[in-house]
């Protein structure tokens, strides 16, 4: 029901609201667009961390750093956040097969040779 709200309701601009729901990350954060004071022409762009403390470990995702930034125009999609995660899990898995695959090579070349 929560998602649904923030997905439908707040992403309206209703001339009252001071700011706009954008999206929501894979952890949780909740990102929002206001009206810029100091530059009309530009949004400006926050988040509003799950975990909102002094010593919290807020990691913000790529895809949403480039749109905090202004560097991309349109918030990333739920599809894009998951596939960034299967590549993430990918990557890992081809890293430890080439990582065993020396191990077992070192392993070789060191065991003496036999002729």
């Amino acid at each position: 029901f929560a998602q649904l709200y923030y997905s439908r309701w707040r992403t309206l601009q209703l001339p009252w609201r001071k700011s706009f729901f954008r999206g929501f990350d894979l952890d949780g954060n909740k990102y929002f667009e206001s009206h810029n004071p100091l530059n009309p022409a530009k949004f400006r762009r926050t988040v509003k961390y799950v975990h909102d403390g002094h010593y919290t470990d807020n990691n913000v995702t790529p895809q949403w750093m480039s749109w905090l930034r202004h560097t991309k125009k349109d918030a990333p999609t739920l599809d894009e956040l998951y596939a960034e995660v299967a590549r993430i899990h990918s990557t890992r898995q081809n890293a430890q097969l080439v990582h065993q695959r020396w191990e077992d090579e070192k392993q070789r070349l060191a065991a003496p040779q036999q002729d």
